[in-house]
């Protein structure tokens, strides 16, 4: 079964960034780190709002039945969410 985490390749970006920071341009490694952290906190729940409300529009569009979703993704080219 694959598994999947909240915000793993934003996370994962945001360290490479860090890294990048304190190897070409001599930046503490504390305070890169932190502020990798910072951004990546932010950029994940920015996805999860962004997230959440399309779960909204689903739910309030076909009452919940996600199959009626599915089918009206496929009428307009939606990604599925599941």
């Amino acid at each position: 079964m694959q598994t999947a985490v909240v915000g793993g390749t934003v996370a994962d970006r945001y360290i490479a960034f860090a890294f990048n920071k304190v190897v070409l341009q001599n930046a503490d490694p504390e305070e890169a780190i932190k502020q990798a952290a910072k951004e990546s906190t932010m950029e994940i729940q920015k996805k999860i709002k962004e997230f959440l409300a399309i779960l909204r529009t689903y739910k309030l569009t076909f009452g919940g039945d996600f199959k009626a979703s599915i089918k009206h993704r496929e009428a307009i080219c939606l990604p599925v969410l599941y």
